[in-house]
């Protein structure tokens, strides 16, 4: 691999992990909003934020192991 194309591979995934944390937190904004509205409970936006940290740990690990190969 070259330098110019790991610098590519890098920004690459810079650009598309930064889309992942924006997306997460837009929905943690979400369910902020519905637990501040009451149309949800605590228990139950607690269980939506660990399991949109998880998918969102799971999409930087993919991005990861796209771009940059080894361990998945």
């Amino acid at each position: 691999m070259t330098e110019s194309s790991r610098t590519e591979s890098a920004s690459d995934y810079i650009s598309e992990a930064i889309a992942a944390d924006k997306a997460l937190d837009a929905k943690l904004a979400i369910f902020r909003r519905e637990l501040d509205a009451g149309e949800i409970t605590a228990v139950d936006a607690a269980y939506e934020r660990v399991r949109a940290l998880e998918n969102h740990l799971a999409t930087i690990r993919a991005l990861r192991q796209k771009y940059f190969g080894g361990r998945p």
